[in-house]
């Protein structure tokens, strides 16, 4: 004799058979004890674990949820706390980092030093124009003079 397997006694507790199956299970049943002992435990559990074992009542719902929000708030307040001591933080000691190295005054003294530098570079160049507009005029003096003054 060919046993019913768990498969096909959950199917059939779960109303998945079809009518012929339902039949044939039905009549095993009644002969197998070993298959009836095993329908009967698994109709158990499967019962068992739809039945919900602990029913919650609203107030209990209501006061786990209030609760819960009560936690969320705290965490959101105590964040931004810290962000804000934080910020003043890196502040105060981003001051105090520039005051010490004197990052402003270098950075001063280096842009004077940039702007003397320019400067001095415009001067020499203004001089060397000048020095190649004379020169180029003595040139031009002297084509004049061989010419004839033909050149103007």
């Amino acid at each position: 004799m060919k046993h019913i397997t768990e498969e096909q006694l959950i199917a059939y507790i779960q109303n998945e058979l079809s009518g012929k199956e339902i039949e044939n299970l039905e009549n095993h049943l009644i002969g197998c004890s070993q298959c009836k002992g095993e329908f009967i435990v698994i109709e158990e559990l499967t019962n068992e674990w739809n039945e919900p074992s602990l029913e919650l009542s609203v107030d209990v719902t209501l006061d786990v949820m209030s609760e819960i929000e009560k936690t969320e708030k705290q965490k959101f307040v105590r964040k931004n706390k810290r962000s804000t001591y934080l910020d003043f933080i890196l502040a105060a000691a981003a001051t105090i980092l520039f005051s010490q190295l004197k990052i402003v005054d270098y950075i001063i003294d280096t842009s004077d030093h940039v702007i003397g530098i320019s400067s001095v570079t415009v001067e020499q160049a203004n001089h060397s124009l000048e020095k190649g507009m004379s020169s180029l005029n003595k040139i031009n003096l002297k084509i004049q003079s061989k010419t004839g003054g033909e050149n103007k």
